[in-house]
């Protein structure tokens, strides 16, 4: 989820911020409901935040942070796809 809301930022085909906040917010609702841990709650919450407005560089760095956190729970490919997002949204 949040990697489907930093790719709606990506100059390829972006959202209009005013519905990246949308989704922000309901997105936040969402995660709310999980049992998520903590290591993992705070960069997802900084995704969410940086998605509801303009600026690549801060979305792509609180991707790092969501991947990093979420290493050693995903697979490799996974690993690969966030690794391509954050790439996309640095260039």
């Amino acid at each position: 989820m949040a990697a489907r809301l930093a790719v709606a930022a990506l100059p390829v085909n972006p959202v209009p911020v005013e519905a990246r906040a949308g989704r922000a917010q309901a997105a936040r609702g969402w995660f709310a409901s999980l049992a998520l841990p903590h290591a993992i709650q705070t960069p997802i919450d900084r995704v969410i935040a940086a998605s509801a407005r303009d600026g690549l560089a801060e979305l792509a760095a609180a991707m790092r942070a969501v991947a990093s956190a979420a290493a050693r729970y995903i697979d490799a490919g996974s690993k690969r796809e966030l690794e391509q997002l954050i790439k996309a949204l640095k260039e």
